[in-house]
């Protein structure tokens, strides 16, 4: 079926012309070629107001397009926390990783929040994709994954990988042990890895201050200590609380 009057109204935040199509007696649930909704093309533009609208005449919340995409990813995947929560309020469904990992990838802390409050589990592939955007949504993610070292390791590997030394010390915050790979098998983190993090940060102070502190947990775990057995060290104070998270300098 072809695009409607609908859609287009929906799409571009139309409200007025939506809610005399709607009076109109219009199928909210009306499909384009690619099997989209006017309540699609609404959370495609975080137009929430129409969404609101839409969904107060039925329009059903769980439509999949012709890739398998409902309205909740695509508001997800704009960031739209209002959309997100209007569907979910009137029983979008969150029973697979998609959305959340559009939420991630879009950087939206608060859709990420409610999908989590929702019901959405972490899984390994959103720590992973969290280790390419900022620190603070990884952060809400080891918050709410489940308690598995070998989960949070394997997103190590990935934060390794991308250079991300604000990440990598999260994760061996959380737990994360540099000797697991995601495949379960014993092995040590790559020095040279390591070592072209340290070159890329020569320039960033604070990532080098950060990578300081990787090091000397590293060491920690290379030896099988505790990091509260920093404080038996011989270093000054102010080193031992920046070590153990207790200060940021």
């Amino acid at each position: 079926m072809n695009r409607t009057e609908l859609h287009e109204a929906a799409l571009n935040g139309r409200l007025l012309q939506l809610r005399k199509l709607i009076d109109q007696r219009e199928n909210v649930n009306l499909l384009d070629e690619n099997n989209l909704t006017p309540l699609h093309e609404a959370c495609i533009n975080g137009k929430s107001a129409c969404v609101k609208l839409l969904l107060s005449a039925f329009a059903n919340p769980n439509v999949e397009d012709v890739c398998g995409r409902t309205p909740l990813y695509f508001a997800c995947w704009r960031g739209c926390y209002k959309c997100c929560d209007l569907l979910l309020q009137n029983g979008a469904t969150v029973n697979n990783e998609a959305c959340i990992l559009a939420a991630i990838k879009c950087g939206s802390k608060p859709c990420i929040e409610l999908l989590i409050k929702s019901g959405t589990k972490v899984t390994t592939s959103c720590l992973n994709a969290a280790c390419s955007t900022d620190v603070k949504i990884l952060k809400i993610l080891l918050l709410a994954s489940a308690d598995s070292i070998e989960f949070v390791s394997s997103a190590l590997q990935q934060a390794i990988h991308l250079k991300q030394p604000c990440h990598v010390t999260l994760l061996l915050k959380f737990g994360a042990n540099p000797f697991i790979s995601h495949l379960n098998e014993e092995t040590a983190v790559d020095k040279h890895e390591c070592n072209a993090i340290l070159n890329a940060a020569k320039d960033h102070p604070c990532k080098l201050k950060d990578l300081c502190r990787i090091w000397l947990l590293y060491y920690f775990h290379l030896h099988n200590k505790d990091v509260d057995q920093m404080i038996n060290l011989p270093l000054p104070h102010a080193i031992k609380q920046y070590v153990m998270f207790v200060l940021d300098v």
